[in-house]
């Protein structure tokens, strides 16, 4: 019986090893509380098929503001006012960035995605495939919330 049992807790073993870590730093639970009188942007990114390995800068009023990058979320506490909210981007998408007006308090949950890249055409001596285009999406509060438990967080 011993014979059989090593290989099975051997596997078992093996298997546990393939079981997929949380990232250092993983958020389970809500942010730090944000300093009195600001409000406050939150930039998150899901691991998705496209654009997945890409980092991308994000800017506030055209002013670099933080990398977004797969599997992550950063946030940033800001006066109230309002803000013009752009990615780094190769192509261009209707609507793809997002204005907002804050008042102090207030949180707004910013989701970054892409959209996947065109069909590749045939010419010029190769294929041209056109690049992809990174959006932002105001969620609510709850979904934010519970979209940005078990990633990542970074300065940005």
């Amino acid at each position: 019986m011993s014979r059989l049992v090593r290989p099975v807790v051997a596997v078992l073993f093996l298997l546990a090893g393939c079981v997929q870590q949380p990232p250092p730093n993983a958020l389970y639970g809500p942010l730090p509380p944000e300093p009195p009188g600001t409000a406050r942007l939150v930039f998150y990114r899901a691991i998705t098929y496209y654009g997945a390995m890409q980092w991308r800068q994000v800017y506030l009023n055209g002013k670099p503001s933080g990398e977004s990058r797969p599997g992550t979320v950063f946030y940033r506490d800001v006066p109230p006012g309002r803000y013009d909210l752009t990615i780094q981007t190769d192509r261009y998408y209707p609507n793809q960035f997002k204005t907002v007006v804050m008042g102090a308090g207030e949180t707004f949950y910013i989701n970054i995605d892409t959209l996947p890249r065109t069909a590749c055409l045939k010419g010029n001596g190769g294929l041209d495939c056109a690049a992809d285009a990174f959006i932002l999406t105001v969620v609510s509060p709850e979904r934010g919330f519970a979209d940005i438990q078990g990633l990542q967080l970074i300065a940005g």
